[in-house]
């Protein structure tokens, strides 16, 4: 089966999303999930992907993947995230596969430790700052039912953040 990526409009996107057991997790249906997630995220070339969670596929499952694509960066997959440790504040402009034609302010922690299980079920545990903390945290907010628009200042059309700016501040 084939996961597509859903709007903002999938009821979905607006759950808490299931936990998963770990008797599901070794399962040929749900490394096929996982499969397909990465795939979709791959698909995505404007804007391009760095995350996916479950719900934006239609499937409430505690479930989301990262790839930041960048050299030296091992995708990660994790299963069942809890978020352990947060610290500092910082502002980033995010978007959504799930809302490509937008973009907006969000302040998030600035580090955050998440605990969980990777595609096998073996217990992770990953720290993160910068990139990765904005993404791990935009995607454990999927998993809850929260969109960037929720938190966000200011929510804009992606092509204002693209274009250049006219004045150095805002």
């Amino acid at each position: 089966m084939t996961h597509q990526i859903v709007s903002q409009a999938h009821l979905a996107l607006r759950r808490t999303a299931a936990p998963v057991a770990p008797s599901e997790i070794p399962t040929r249906e749900f490394q096929s999930l996982i499969d397909d997630m990465f795939r979709a995220l791959y698909q995505c070339t404007s804007p391009r992907g760095m995350g996916l969670a479950a719900p934006q596929v239609g499937v409430s499952k505690r479930l989301f993947v990262v790839d930041l694509q960048q050299d030296g960066f091992q995708p990660i997959c994790l299963v069942n995230p809890a978020l352990v440790a947060a610290e500092g504040e910082a502002v980033s402009i995010e978007g959504c596969l799930s809302l490509p034609s937008f973009a907006g302010k969000v302040k998030r922690s600035a580090s955050v430790t998440l605990t969980g299980q990777d595609r096998k079920g073996r217990a992770r545990r990953i720290e993160a700052s910068g990139l990765l903390a904005y993404c791990l945290q935009h995607e454990l907010d999927h998993l809850n039912g929260v969109l960037y628009v929720d938190l966000a200042e200011t929510v804009r059309p992606l092509a204002d953040y693209r274009a250049p700016q006219k004045h150095a501040r805002e």
